[in-house]
Protein backbone atom coordinates (compact mmCIF):
# COMPACT_ATOMS: atom_id res chain seq x y z
CA UNK A 1 0.00 0.00 0.00
CA UNK A 2 1.16 3.65 -1.11
CA UNK A 3 0.10 6.55 0.21
CA UNK A 4 -0.32 9.65 -2.12
CA UNK A 5 -1.38 13.11 -1.26
CA UNK A 6 -4.93 14.28 -2.20
CA UNK A 7 -6.06 17.90 -2.23
CA UNK A 8 -8.37 18.00 0.93
CA UNK A 9 -7.13 19.99 3.54
CA UNK A 10 -4.46 21.86 3.69
CA UNK A 11 -3.90 22.09 8.02
CA UNK A 12 -3.59 18.22 7.26
CA UNK A 13 -2.05 15.53 5.34
CA UNK A 14 -4.51 13.83 3.76
CA UNK A 15 -3.94 10.99 1.40
CA UNK A 16 -5.32 8.69 -0.97
CA UNK A 17 -4.12 5.10 -1.25
CA UNK A 18 -2.45 2.52 -3.81
CA UNK A 19 -2.75 -0.94 -3.19
CA UNK A 20 -0.95 -3.05 -5.35
CA UNK A 21 -0.85 -7.47 -4.32
CA UNK A 22 -0.82 -10.63 -6.55
CA UNK A 23 -0.54 -8.47 -9.42
CA UNK A 24 -3.20 -6.67 -8.88
CA UNK A 25 -3.46 -2.57 -8.31
CA UNK A 26 -6.50 -0.31 -6.91
CA UNK A 27 -6.39 3.77 -6.66
CA UNK A 28 -8.94 4.78 -4.02
CA UNK A 29 -9.09 8.21 -4.86
CA UNK A 30 -11.62 9.63 -2.35
CA UNK A 31 -11.77 12.42 -0.25
CA UNK A 32 -9.88 15.10 -2.87
CA UNK A 33 -9.78 17.72 -5.10
CA UNK A 34 -8.59 17.62 -8.20
CA UNK A 35 -4.80 15.56 -7.02
CA UNK A 36 -1.91 17.36 -6.62
CA UNK A 37 0.70 17.25 -9.34
CA UNK A 38 3.03 14.48 -7.48
CA UNK A 39 -0.19 12.39 -7.34
CA UNK A 40 -0.75 12.59 -11.02
CA UNK A 41 3.13 11.89 -11.90
CA UNK A 42 3.23 9.09 -9.43
CA UNK A 43 0.39 7.36 -11.25
CA UNK A 44 1.36 8.20 -14.57
CA UNK A 45 3.61 4.86 -14.81
CA UNK A 46 1.36 2.38 -12.95
CA UNK A 47 -1.39 -0.01 -14.18
CA UNK A 48 -4.54 -0.21 -12.54
CA UNK A 49 -7.22 -2.62 -12.52
CA UNK A 50 -9.42 -0.54 -10.57
CA UNK A 51 -9.82 3.06 -9.62
CA UNK A 52 -12.26 4.13 -7.16
CA UNK A 53 -13.37 7.88 -7.27
CA UNK A 54 -15.46 10.24 -5.96
CA UNK A 55 -17.83 12.52 -6.66
CA UNK A 56 -19.60 14.85 -3.41
CA UNK A 57 -20.35 17.14 -5.39
CA UNK A 58 -22.79 15.93 -8.01
CA UNK A 59 -23.46 18.54 -10.69
CA UNK A 60 -22.29 21.46 -8.36
CA UNK A 61 -19.39 24.01 -9.42
CA UNK A 62 -15.59 22.72 -8.21
CA UNK A 63 -14.74 23.00 -4.91
CA UNK A 64 -11.17 22.47 -4.58
CA UNK A 65 -11.42 19.95 -1.61
CA UNK A 66 -13.81 17.22 -3.12
CA UNK A 67 -15.04 16.22 -6.97
CA UNK A 68 -18.02 16.86 -9.07
CA UNK A 69 -18.90 15.67 -12.14
CA UNK A 70 -16.86 16.77 -14.28
CA UNK A 71 -13.75 16.43 -12.19
CA UNK A 72 -14.47 12.88 -11.92
CA UNK A 73 -14.75 12.17 -15.74
CA UNK A 74 -11.85 14.49 -16.68
CA UNK A 75 -10.12 11.97 -13.77
CA UNK A 76 -11.18 9.26 -16.14
CA UNK A 77 -10.27 10.62 -19.11
CA UNK A 78 -6.75 10.93 -17.74
CA UNK A 79 -6.25 7.66 -16.21
CA UNK A 80 -7.20 6.38 -20.06
CA UNK A 81 -5.28 8.84 -22.01
CA UNK A 82 -1.86 8.02 -19.68
CA UNK A 83 -2.34 4.30 -20.35
CA UNK A 84 -2.78 4.03 -16.34
CA UNK A 85 -5.83 2.00 -16.71
CA UNK A 86 -5.35 -1.64 -18.08
CA UNK A 87 -7.75 -2.66 -20.93
CA UNK A 88 -9.88 -5.11 -18.66
CA UNK A 89 -9.45 -2.01 -15.96
CA UNK A 90 -12.49 -1.06 -14.44
CA UNK A 91 -13.82 2.55 -12.64
CA UNK A 92 -16.17 3.23 -9.88
CA UNK A 93 -17.65 6.13 -8.12
CA UNK A 94 -18.94 6.45 -4.87
CA UNK A 95 -18.55 9.14 -1.61
CA UNK A 96 -21.62 10.77 -2.91
CA UNK A 97 -23.19 13.61 -0.70
CA UNK A 98 -26.99 14.20 -0.29
CA UNK A 99 -26.47 17.68 -0.79
CA UNK A 100 -25.58 16.71 -4.08
CA UNK A 101 -29.50 16.26 -4.85
CA UNK A 102 -28.51 13.29 -7.23
CA UNK A 103 -30.31 9.87 -7.46
CA UNK A 104 -28.62 6.85 -7.69
CA UNK A 105 -30.52 6.33 -10.80
CA UNK A 106 -29.47 10.21 -11.85
CA UNK A 107 -25.52 8.94 -10.86
CA UNK A 108 -26.00 6.05 -13.47
CA UNK A 109 -27.54 7.57 -16.17
CA UNK A 110 -24.56 10.69 -16.06
CA UNK A 111 -21.53 8.05 -15.57
CA UNK A 112 -22.79 4.59 -16.99
CA UNK A 113 -22.27 6.13 -20.79
CA UNK A 114 -19.08 7.10 -19.66
CA UNK A 115 -17.51 3.36 -18.56
CA UNK A 116 -17.82 4.44 -14.74
CA UNK A 117 -19.35 2.14 -12.67
CA UNK A 118 -21.82 4.44 -9.78
CA UNK A 119 -21.32 2.15 -6.34
CA UNK A 120 -23.88 1.51 -4.25
CA UNK A 121 -24.18 0.27 -0.61
CA UNK A 122 -23.26 -3.01 0.23
CA UNK A 123 -21.34 -3.42 -3.36
CA UNK A 124 -18.80 -6.18 -3.66
CA UNK A 125 -16.25 -6.28 -6.30
CA UNK A 126 -14.19 -8.60 -8.26
CA UNK A 127 -10.92 -8.21 -9.36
Amino acid sequence: MTPLLANHDSKETCLLYYIEKDEKAIFYGHDSGWFPKQTWDWLKVKKLDLAILECTTGNAPNCEVHMNVEDTLKTREWLIENCVMKAEGRIVVTHFSHNAHLLHEDLVHIFEPNGITVAFDGMQLDI
